[in-house]
């Protein structure tokens, strides 16, 4: 008889090492567990929310696709679930406004204009229909799978941070802009596939740090209106019940501090405050297909009733990762 339980358990531990076996959990706050899982032998990584990640080496490190065309280190996105992320962001704005004595360390609103500097729309004429990073050739529509008109707007958003701060392309000497910026990713280890790299940034002329993910608001607002010219860049998703599908890049410029975002126990997702998002404001490279250059300052109340307008789908915040940042030197 104790042989037989002895079998049984032994049994039960070789399917729990064979199938789903922990090789690096992490437990959150609330209980929920993350982090580096093996499934059927293969090394995954599973997020707060359940949803499981192939792991892939890229730029010598384990990476995920986290959100659509966005490859993030494992590190990273362990760093954001925990609130690690957040803490950092901390530390280094505190460090920040040390060595910037101009800083404003108190008022939490300035006027944004746009003119030259209100960012970079996809659809736009000259770059929508160029190739995104090493996308892959369709064969059925002629051209490559990718291009920066139907899937760039994390791109557009990144070209959106730097003009804002005023940086050239190191090899043109203009402002940077979703062209020469495409093609400084692909010879600077910033695409896998159509994926966009953001650590790659990190080298960039002018930048010297990047947080790759993090979820604090109150913390972008700091960064926005301590740290100017800084601002980071917000990544929406396109809620559907239960999961979501869908993800869409932002430059954040503008906010109060506040989560204009709650998790709705009923339909077991997020939702959105119009009292709150209207006080958010993001240029939005891709709104309603316009082909205007420059992209559109919206709030995020007006991004939230478009996915629910254009996609039936709304546009809301993701589990994890809402936030990157680039810092000017």
């Amino acid at each position: 008889m104790l042989l037989k339980k002895l079998a049984s358990i032994l049994l039960v531990v070789i399917v729990l090492c064979v199938f789903v076996m922990p090789a690096g959990i992490v437990k959150s706050d609330d209980g929920r567990d993350f982090g580096v899982v093996t499934i059927n032998g293969v090394e995954m990584y599973k997020s707060k929310s359940g949803e499981t990640y192939p792991i892939i080496i890229f730029d010598g490190k384990k990476c995920i696709k986290w959100h659509e065309f966005d490859i993030v280190p494992v590190k990273d996105v362990i760093n954001c679930e925990s609130g690690k992320s957040d803490m950092m962001l901390k530390n280094f704005i505190n460090k920040y406004q040390k060595n910037n004595e101009n800083g404003n360390k108190s008022k939490f609103y300035v006027d944004f204009y746009t003119g030259e500097k209100a960012g970079y729309n996809q659809m736009y004429s000259r770059w929508a229909s160029d190739r995104l990073g090493f996308s892959e050739w369709d064969s059925h529509k002629h051209w490559w799978k990718y291009t920066i008109g139907n899937a760039g707007c994390f791109l557009c958003s990144t070209a959106s941070e730097l003009l804002r701060y005023g940086l050239k392309d190191p090899i043109s000497h203009n402002n940077v802009d979703p062209v020469n910026l495409n093609e400084w990713l692909k010879n600077n280890g910033g695409f896998t596939g159509a994926e966009l790299y953001f650590p790659a940034v990190a080298n960039f002329p002018g930048i010297w740090y990047i947080i790759d993910g993090f979820d604090d608001f109150y913390g972008a607002a700091k960064i926005l209106y301590q740290c100017a010219p800084n601002a980071p860049i917000i990544c929406l998703h396109k809620q559907k019940y239960p999961v979501g599908e869908g993800y869409h890049f932002c430059l954040y410029v503008g906010g109060d501090g506040d989560n204009p975002y709650y998790w709705n126990q009923a339909h077991g997702c997020w939702d959105t405050r119009e009292d709150l998002a209207e006080w958010h404001h993001v240029i939005d490279p891709g709104f309603n297909h316009s082909s205007d250059r420059e992209g559109t300052v919206r709030n995020l109340w007006d991004v939230y009733l478009e996915g629910k307008e254009y996609f039936r789908h709304p546009y809301v915040r993701p589990d994890s990762g809402i936030f990157r940042v680039a810092f000017k030197r």
